[in-house]
């Protein structure tokens, strides 16, 4: 709704928005449910992006997988199965096959001069 706009194109408030995403996954990597990662900045910033890209979309989410994710999901989870099994899907099983991991990280990962080698 107008509240994703208007975080969207508040700057300030995206800024915080992503500075709290960031503090949840440190949360969650220091208890050991997340993984780290060498971009922790960045990857809370995606996350917070596509985030508010579904939100911004969820009439048309809702309409075709026929889940609400704006509604209160907690008295129903199983309703939300539609949305979280893909989710969770694509969280713990990832979405690109090993080899197509190693072409990406080959074009897109550079040497870290701080590290001497290029990142795995």
């Amino acid at each position: 709704g107008l509240e994703v706009v208007a975080i969207a194109g508040g700057r300030e408030a995206g800024i915080e928005l992503v500075a709290d995403a960031a503090r949840y996954i440190a949360t969650g990597v220091e208890s050991g449910l997340l993984k780290p990662s060498r971009h922790e900045e960045e990857r809370a910033a995606i996350l917070s992006v596509w985030a508010l890209g579904g939100l911004l979309l969820s009439e048309h989410l809702h309409r075709l997988i026929g889940v609400d994710i704006t509604a209160d999901l907690s008295r129903d989870p199983g309703a939300a199965a539609p949305y979280f099994s893909p989710v969770i899907e694509l969280y713990s099983q990832g979405f690109f096959t090993e080899a197509m991991t190693t072409r990406m990280r080959q074009a897109f990962e550079t040497t870290d001069p701080s590290q001497g080698e290029t990142p795995a």
